[in-house]
């Protein structure tokens, strides 16, 4: 079987639809080759392959001139982290999600390679993770929880007239454990 009969046989709701912004594949490229070159119009093609008429455009000039359809050489900087290296960084943060993000950093950079804390922020957020206001939870064992529900249920029916006989003092309000603001946690939303 050859490449442009393999294009007609594949069935088309196979395809999923290109979307904005992204970049189309060398095989997606080849379909569009091999239906240009089976003489196929740019319209037909971007029904056929739901890919937008500019992109498809720009696949055949590009096929014209270079005769490979392939896109040029990217320009620029390459990525400072590699996958291990966000492997290595989810494993800090799932140690301990509650650590700071110069906390995060130095804990990453305690090896040989150093990375800023601005890329380190941007890779957590390409992974999914944020930083978040956690939700408060008392510090309570199970025997204070009990006592705290049967006292609440021995004065549940008592009146206003005995509930005027309670001495009420001020509180003072002091922590033991954590600070008294909100505290923040890396997690992924929907977490």
């Amino acid at each position: 079987m050859t490449i442009f009969n393999f294009f007609f046989t594949v069935p088309f709701e196979a395809y999923f639809e290109i979307g904005k912004n992204r970049e189309l594949n060398e095989f997606e490229r080849g379909q569009v080759i091999g239906l240009f070159i089976g003489g196929r119009t740019h319209e037909a093609i971007g029904r056929i392959l739901k890919i937008p008429k500019s992109t498809i455009t720009d696949t055949i000039s590009r096929y014209k001139n270079s005769n490979t359809g392939l896109t040029a050489k990217r320009v620029g900087r390459p990525c400072s982290m590699n996958g291990n290296d966000r492997n290595k960084l989810s494993k800090i943060v799932k140690k301990n999600n509650r650590l700071s993000l110069d906390e995060i950093w130095q804990n990453f950079n305690s090896s040989d390679k150093q990375i800023s804390a601005v890329t380190i922020r941007r890779n957590l957020h390409q992974m999914g993770i944020y930083s978040r206001v956690s939700v408060p939870k008392p510090l309570l064992t199970e025997s204070q929880c009990e006592k705290r529900l049967s006292w609440c249920i021995e004065r549940q029916n008592w009146s206003v007239r005995q509930w005027k006989a309670v001495i009420w003092s001020d509180e003072s309000r002091f922590t033991i454990f954590q600070n008294d603001g909100p505290s923040r946690v890396w997690r992924k939303d929907g977490t």
